[in-house]
């Protein structure tokens, strides 16, 4: 990963020398890198300087309006958004998947198959885009109050009467603990 700040025309001019350079020690040592796989993000108010950065004569990399790296996305705005849209739309496609697939709501069963598999996606790298947003906080919510009203025994009580008769605790919950350790 390569990232600068930017301000002027001179900062732009050493990012791409930074990259050459960066590309030269990659083909010296017998590397080879993938044009494909470079992204571009940028972001802030000066225009002029939101242009392409050429990596070889052949290979120019293009700002994107949001990337993905190690999972996570963000855009060009630096918001989260884009991210918990697509983690939400994951974990809706397991939960369904799950309570299509096992026609059990054994109250042991579902919570396993639920931590294993919609809560990882709800959870991964959630200190980095933590949500502060109330709308954000209620959609990532309404996944674990759905499948938690789905299990057996369970479909009377609200969701925090829910939550404490499983002995778990909500994802906002959870995403707090996380920040403090």
């Amino acid at each position: 990963q390569a990232a600068k700040e930017v301000h002027s025309e001179e900062d732009r001019q050493q990012m791409t020398e930074d990259l050459q350079s960066g590309i030269r020690w990659a083909t010296e040592n017998s590397m080879e890198l993938n044009d494909t796989k470079f992204q571009l993000l940028q972001h802030g108010g000066r225009d002029d300087l939101k242009q392409p950065y050429a990596l070889t004569t052949s290979v120019e990399v293009v700002c994107e309006g949001s990337v993905k790296d190690l999972g996570v996305i963000v855009d060009s705005e630096l918001s989260w958004k884009p991210h918990i849209t697509e983690i939400i739309k994951k974990a809706n496609t397991m939960a369904s998947w799950i309570l299509r697939v096992f026609r059990t709501r054994n109250q042991q069963h579902l919570l396993t198959l639920y931590k294993t598999y919609v809560r990882s996606h709800l959870e991964y790298c959630s200190p980095v885009w933590s949500p502060y947003m109330a709308g954000e906080i209620a959609r990532l919510e309404a996944i674990q109050r759905s499948f938690t009203s789905k299990i057996e025994g369970m479909d009377k009580l609200n969701y925090w009467d829910c939550l404490q008769a499983l002995g778990i605790y909500s994802l906002q919950r959870r995403r707090e603990r996380y920040k403090i350790l």
